[in-house]
Formats: C-alpha cells, structure tokens, sequence
C-alpha cells in the first residue's frame, strides 16, 4: 500500500512539473507570436502600380483622347474641303487650249494654295498635340493622385512604378523603329523592378476607383 502512495506521489509529481513546463513553452510561444505580429505591423507595406495600364484603362482618358481626335478630324476635313475649293477655281488648261500660256500663273497661285493648306495642316496638329499633352498631364495628375489617396487609407508605406515585361510594344511603336540592341538597353535599365507578385499590384483596384468616380460625375 505504502509502495502504491510513493508511486502515485512520484507521477503526480512528475505530471505537474510536466504541465509547468508546457505552460512556460507555451507561454514562450505566445511571446514569440506576439513580437511576429508586432514585426509584421512594423514591417513597411509595399505595392506595384502600372501606369500605362491605369492610363489605357482609364475611361476619362479614352473619352477625352477620342473628343480631341475627333474635333482634329473634322477641322482637317473642313480645310481639305476649303483647299480643294480653292484650287478648284485654278484649273490647269490642256496645251491644245487657247489659254494654255495662263498655266504659268495658275501654277503659282495653286503653289501658293498648296503651302496655305499645308501650313494650316501643321497648325492644326501642332494644336492635336497641344491638347493631348496638356490634357495627358491633367490625367496623370488625377492617377498619382488617386495612388496617393490609396496609399493613405489603406496604410501602404511605399508603391512602386512598374510596367509590363513585354517588350512588343517597343517594336510595334513607329516611333521607335527597329528596336536597336541600344534601345533595348535602355529599356530594360530603366526598369528599377524586375520581379513582382501579382498580389503586389494594385492597378485594377486602382483603375476601378478612377472609373467608378468618373462614372458618378457624368452622371450627375
């Protein structure tokens, strides 16, 4: 009987200093899962946006592009149909005419016609791009805006800048032209992030808000 108490002492014994032990390592544990979470919370928020995609996407931009396009468009067409006009009052006569010997003057007033048109034609593009460089930086004004109101709300420290990998559009643009080895080069050392998880990029969310916003306002 005597044997039986000191076994049952001896393993009630053992059990407690078990159960201290595991409620100081689990204890440990909770400690340790609290300086995790308190790094996690201190740890700096970082996110992607592509600002050609916001751009592209962006339907005020769309809108805005296609008025201007289209006003550019009719006021181009109004002065072909004035120069064809004009130049129609200065016909060039056959050699078998009587007033072939005019064609020499005529020439010159439909040289002159010609250089009208033509310098009306340059005035009306340079006011294309005018308004589509001015109204560009309006647009991007309104999307760095709209990433930093994004940041603000939702506690984000830092939002990178990046693009897609895709290099067709380096190519495809005419303005580029054969996309040399050093064009190339420079695009890709231009990139300052190589590598992003899709999670990372914000710009859906951020396409979202502008278009939302921009749908409430013409609307109204």
């Amino acid at each position: 009987m005597k044997s039986i108490f000191i076994l049952y002492f001896l393993f009630s014994l053992a059990l407690a200093q078990t159960f201290d032990e595991l409620k100081k390592e689990n204890a440990k544990l909770k400690e340790e899962i609290t300086k995790l979470k308190l790094q996690l919370l201190q740890s700096p928020s970082i996110k992607v946006v592509n600002v050609r995609e916001i751009f592209i996407k962006y339907q005020k931009a769309i809108d805005i592009k296609n008025k201007i396009r289209d006003s550019y468009q009719k006021d181009t067409i109004k002065a072909k149909n004035e120069y064809d006009k004009d130049i129609a009052k200065y016909p060039i006569y056959p050699m078998s005419s009587r007033r072939v010997n005019s064609n020499l003057e005529i020439r010159k007033k439909r040289k002159i016609l010609g250089e009208k048109f033509k310098k009306e034609f340059e005035r009306l593009k340079n006011i294309l791009y005018t308004k589509l460089n001015s109204s560009a930086e309006v647009i991007f004004k309104e999307i760095f805006d709209e990433v930093d109101l994004y940041a603000k709300i939702n506690n984000i420290s830092v939002i990178l800048k990046v693009d897609d990998l895709d290099t067709s559009h380096v190519s495809s643009d005419k303005s580029w032209g054969h996309p040399s080895t050093e064009k190339l080069w420079k695009y890709f050392d231009n990139r300052k992030v190589l590598y992003w998880k899709n999670t990372m990029d914000i710009s859906p969310e951020i396409i979202k808000r502008l278009n939302d916003s921009y749908t409430t306002k013409t609307s109204e």
